[in-house]
């Protein structure tokens, strides 16, 4: 980690290193649960709408798509949607693995309640040094990073 932030590389996921500026915005979007529309055989896309959401994939061989699409106008090949404890549950872990961590307003906002409402179990997460308010937002402290993997699942 040192070698990347003295080569002027800054942390902005949890596996991710760039200079400012040049963060992969297809990743923040997808962390902060924006929609997206995956274009071609096998991509993915999610939509919030209508709440809580759903995401699918298209058909992933090549020819299968093309042919898909020629036929019905789409190549989906598989649709998901979600509860809304899923989706809640993707939001958060999804956002804290952004070192800016959750947009606490955001959240409340999509859901219809604060975060702590929706998971109880964050003011123990504070309590044990695992993440922190910031602002608006709550992400992963120090110690967090290092437990990120568990902090996420206890979401699920």
């Amino acid at each position: 980690m040192r070698p990347l932030e003295s080569a002027g590389l800054a942390r902005y996921e949890i596996s991710s290193f760039a200079r400012p500026g040049w963060q992969a915005r297809h990743n923040l979007a997808y962390r902060d649960g924006a929609d997206y529309l995956g274009i071609g055989a096998g991509a993915h896309s999610f939509t919030h709408l209508p709440p809580p959401g759903r995401r699918w994939v298209n058909v992933r061989l090549p020819a299968r798509y093309l042919l898909a699409v020629g036929t019905d106008g789409r190549a989906v090949d598989d649709e998901e949607h979600l509860t809304t404890a899923q989706a809640r549950a993707e939001f958060s872990f999804c956002g804290l693995r952004q070192t800016a961590g959750i947009d606490l307003h955001h959240f409340h906002a999509r859901f219809g309640l604060p975060l702590e409402d929706a998971f109880p179990h964050v003011t123990g997460l504070v309590a044990d040094g695992l993440v922190e308010p910031i602002g608006e937002r709550l992400r992963l402290t120090a110690t967090g990073l290092r437990f990120a993997d568990a902090v996420a699942a206890s979401f699920v």
